[in-house]
């Protein structure tokens, strides 16, 4: 996604034939992490890229719209697709392809992963929720990690802010592009700070 806003994901239904996905189901993603993205307000674009190898039918308007996890937040974090009307079933054989363009990126990176998906029949009943099979991440954009010394009233200056003092204290304010997690683990995520020109510590 660091490149270009585009979506793809391939639908595949259960085992059994009363678990096949129907035209006009409802899908709804929620995008990982939810604080992190934001899609818009506005309808996106999606189509849907039939299963050739089936020879089957996937025509149609395809329903894109931005929802929010938490009504009246104002982030949108969820994209709610609706199949076309001329569908052939999804099954365990015919697996449709839903793209999705127009896309509002977040600024800030993530690293790899997986986006929960829930789905319901079309009268928005009987949900079903799982999560992806594959992944997605993205750099943070240009700025979006940044550094720098606060300056302003006496925390700019320090208690010691004289050439020839020394031990003075200065604060730091950084922004991460990406939230950088251990896992639980001990060094598999560090942070390496180079002080400006003239600075030592």
């Amino acid at each position: 996604l660091s490149n270009l806003n585009i979506l793809q994901f391939r639908l595949r239904a259960g085992v059994e034939a009363r678990n096949n996905i129907v035209n006009q189901c409802l899908i709804r993603m929620y995008m990982w992490p939810l604080t992190v993205w934001n899609v818009g307000t506005s309808t996106c674009m999606a189509s849907c890229i039939a299963d050739a190898f089936y020879n089957a039918r996937c025509n149609g308007i395809v329903g894109c719209d931005p929802e929010e996890v938490v009504v009246d937040s104002g982030r949108r974090n969820v994209v709610k697709i609706t199949l076309p009307t001329e569908m052939d079933a999804i099954s365990t054989e015919v697996m449709h392809t839903i793209q999705i363009t127009s896309l509002t990126l977040p600024t800030y990176g993530f690293f790899p992963t997986k986006i929960g998906v829930q789905l319901t029949k079309p009268d928005d009943n009987a949900p079903h929720y799982i999560t992806s099979a594959g992944y997605i991440m993205k750099n943070p954009d240009a700025g979006a990690t940044n550094g720098r010394i606060v300056i302003s009233d006496r925390s700019g200056y320090g208690p010691k802010p004289f050439q020839n003092d020394e031990s003075n204290i200065l604060y730091l304010r950084l922004q991460l592009g990406a939230t950088i997690w251990n896992v639980g683990r001990q060094n598999t995520a560090f942070l390496t700070i180079n002080l400006p020109m003239g600075y030592g510590a």
